[in-house]
């Protein structure tokens, strides 16, 4: 898989789960909901970001290195 495949899934995946989890939320408000989100939806956001980013990363590099090779 090319690292532009990789974060264009990493990409949709999480726009899919903002769409998915703020339909959730109109429906889930109660405490639990707002623990389950503080715990495990929330933390994901930087995590999706970094990966992105790394993956940006990877592309230059990976980019540079074929130059280099040629």
């Amino acid at each position: 898989m090319s690292v532009d495949v990789a974060q264009g899934k990493i990409k949709q995946a999480s726009k899919e789960l903002r769409i998915r989890w703020h339909g959730t939320k109109a429906v889930w408000r109660d405490e639990n909901s707002r623990r389950f989100e503080a715990e495990h939806v929330s933390p994901l956001w930087p995590q999706l970001r970094t990966v992105e980013a790394a993956l940006g990363h990877m592309r230059t590099v990976l980019a540079q290195a074929r130059r280099d090779c040629e």
